[in-house]
């Protein structure tokens, strides 16, 4: 049953990379010594994605700002961040609690 597994896995790896895995399961390292285009195609993506949620989240406390004055945007912003750490915080409390 392991070697099925095994040899899943090590067939996962090479259609996925396109490397031959090695026994082991381990990818050798390539001759180039870089990255290839794909990874900087993502990080470029996750930067520019990363990009367009900052924008908003400007654009909206920006408006905020304007609609309420400076201490209504903030108190806003709080209670916003407040609910969202009680809610991170019941989930974790709920997480602990199951184990």
């Amino acid at each position: 049953m392991r070697a099925a597994a095994r040899e899943r896995r090590l067939r996962l790896v090479v259609a996925v990379t396109g490397i031959a895995a090695q026994v082991d399961g381990s990818v050798p390292m390539s001759s180039e010594g870089g990255f290839g285009f794909m990874t900087w195609a993502k990080m470029a993506g996750l930067v520019a994605l990363g990009g367009l949620i900052l924008l908003v989240v400007m654009l909206l406390v920006t408006k905020a700002v304007f609609a309420w004055g400076i201490l209504g945007a903030a108190i806003v912003i709080s209670a916003i961040l407040l609910l969202v750490g009680w809610m991170s915080d019941r989930r974790d409390e709920q997480r602990r609690t199951a184990r």
